[in-house]
């Protein structure tokens, strides 16, 4: 985070392949970071079915509750459902041809984040913001 705000909305592109039932509910997580990787438990999360999800690649907008992100801190965002298997299942997009967000990179875990793998030619797709009133 190169200047300290607070996120309150978060915009991945994704969608969902198979029965959306069977995938169950999404949670997406802010957790803090070590070496890179995601640490800990979230710091602030959203949870929503995965009916929510679009058929084909989209941005979807989801209000997360307000957290203070801290200028110089480095975040993860981590996206998991709660079921799902090999023909029902979340994609959350990425970008390996120009990945425009500095400093970050797609981390992934298989095994339900005991472990994680860095990819640091590639981000995943996602925006954020705060609420203006």
């Amino acid at each position: 985070v190169n200047v300290a705000h607070s996120i309150e909305i978060v915009e991945i592109k994704c969608r969902v392949v198979g029965n959306p039932a069977t995938v169950g509910n999404i949670t997406i997580g802010i957790r803090a970071t070590a070496a890179g990787l995601p640490t800990g438990a979230d710091l602030t999360l959203v949870t929503f079915p995965a009916s929510d999800l679009p058929a084909s690649d989209s941005w979807i907008t989801k209000y997360i509750t307000a957290y203070a992100l801290g200028s110089g801190v480095k975040y993860a965002k981590v996206i998991r459902a709660s079921g799902g298997d090999g023909s029902n299942y979340m994609v959350w997009r990425k970008d390996g041809t120009a990945p425009t967000y500095a400093g970050g990179a797609r981390v992934f875990s298989e095994d339900g984040g005991s472990s994680w793998s860095e990819d640091p030619n590639t981000d995943f797709m996602f925006r954020e913001g705060e609420v203006l009133v």
